[in-house]
């Protein structure tokens, strides 16, 4: 989804899991390498952020600003 000068991507992942995973996911490495270059490349302009998702499971919001090409 496209608005306010972002693009919004929104992944879900409706596999097992549970909840206490999402107080420690943030914090592994993977994520943490992801976060680190999206503030790198974007500044304060990005956003990752993973939460539990309505219909159950987890899902995966990454936010990045639109660049005219």
């Amino acid at each position: 989804m496209c608005r306010d000068g972002a693009l919004r991507l929104t992944v879900y992942n409706d596999g097992p899991w549970a909840q206490e995973d999402l107080a420690v996911a943030p914090h592994r490495v993977g994520l943490g390498n992801l976060r680190t270059r999206l503030r790198i490349l974007h500044g304060d302009r990005s956003e990752l952020l993973l939460q539990p998702a309505e219909a159950g499971g987890l899902e995966v919001i990454v936010t990045l600003p639109l660049q005219e090409a």
